[in-house]
This record gives C-alpha cells, sequence and structure tokens, in this order.
C-alpha cells in the first residue's frame, strides 16, 4: 500500500488513512470502494491502488492507468508499465487502448519508435472506427511513399468522422489524441461557439 502525495505534509484526501486502515484490518472491499471513490473524484495515485487491491487484473483500471501514464498525469521510473497496462486495457478497451498504443510507438513514448508496432495498433484502432487511427496510418504511408493508400485512409477518416458526428459529436472514436491527452469535436466546438 503506497502512501498518500501530501501537500504541505498534510494528506490531500481525509478517506485515504481510512482506506489504509480498512486495508490493514483486512477489510479489502472496504479500502477499495474508497480509493475507487478518490480515484473517480481525480486523486490519480487512488487509481494505482486501486488496481493494485484488483492484483491489476481489471481491464478498466488498466485503461485508467495507462491514460494517466500516457497523459503525463502521473509519472512511472519504469517505462514498461504503460505498456503493461494498455495491453492488459485491450480486453475491455481494445479500439482506445490500442490506439493509444500506436501513439506511443509512433512518438517512441516509453520506448524507441516503432512504426510496424504503430501500424499494427493503429490497424487495431481503426478497425473499432477510431479515426485518429485511419488517419495516422495514413500519415505513415504517405511517409512510407505509398500515396494510394495514404489517400485511400484519409478518404476513410474523412468518411467515418461524418459519419459518426452526425450521430454524436461526444463519441470517442472522434478523439484526437496526442501527448496531452484526448481532445472530443465537441471541445473544439465549445472553444469555437456554435456556428449557426
Amino acid at each position: 500500500m503506497g502512501s498518500n502525495a501530501t501537500e504541505n505534509g498534510e494528506a490531500i484526501d481525509p478517506r485515504w488513512a481510512r482506506a489504509e486502515a480498512a486495508f490493514n484490518n483486512g477489510d479489502i472491499q472496504g479500502a477499495l470502494f474508497l480509493f475507487k471513490a478518490m480515484a473517480k473524484d481525480g486523486e490519480p495515485y487512488a487509481l494505482v491502488e486501486v488496481g493494485n487491491l484488483l492484483e491489476l487484473d481489471d481491464p478498466q483500471s488498466h485503461f485508467a492507468l495507462a491514460r494517466l501514464l500516457f497523459n503525463g498525469s502521473i509519472a512511472a521510473e519504469d517505462k514498461t508499465i504503460f505498456f503493461r497496462h494498455a495491453q492488459s486495457a485491450m480486453r475491455e478497451e481494445k479500439g482506445f487502448a490500442s490506439l493509444l498504443l500506436g501513439r506511443a510507438h509512433e512518438l517512441g513514448m516509453f520506448s524507441d519508435k516503432n512504426l510496424e508496432l504503430a501500424k499494427k495498433y493503429y490497424g487495431i484502432a481503426a478497425a473499432h472506427g477510431f479515426v485518429v487511427a485511419m488517419r495516422q496510418l495514413g500519415v505513415i504511408a504517405f511517409a512510407e511513399g505509398r500515396w494510394d493508400a495514404g489517400l485511400c485512409l484519409f478518404s476513410k477518416a474523412a468518411l467515418t468522422t461524418l459519419k459518426i458526428a452526425s450521430s454524436s459529436l461526444d463519441d470517442p472514436r472522434l478523439a484526437m489524441v496526442n501527448v496531452h491527452g484526448e481532445t472530443p469535436l465537441s471541445e473544439g466546438r465549445k472553444r469555437l461557439g456554435s456556428i449557426k
């Protein structure tokens, strides 16, 4: 059980001590409940403890940890931890986890750049309808001199975007993933204001 992050020597969330006490008294479910509540309220270290308590076998916890690591919200000394969590998350969040893995391999985050693995994971994400993955596959195809493939992938990404956006601008398949995380199209629309 880790120690809660402190601010000026004081625990950020008072529930942390109660969760530790529950764990130390053998009440795993009570500790899990408190850590999940703290994680839901935005305490990233609590999410780590949720993963620990679930023995890191819960795909949703893996996915949340992978996103936090990818976005830089939490840091890990062991660079392979991102890949372990993202690959475990693929059991339930296959499309988005694959998108994160593809982006990490393409940019060389947490390891050396590996375009073959990036293409593999982008392909999985694209098969699940993630338009950024289709676009990135197109970018890679252009870089490799495969112009026809690149144009097809960009066209498919554009058509898929229109199809999904006509139903919901908040669909996660429209997420734009960069090193700062995801920005759904609806966020851009909010920033620009309504177009009439």
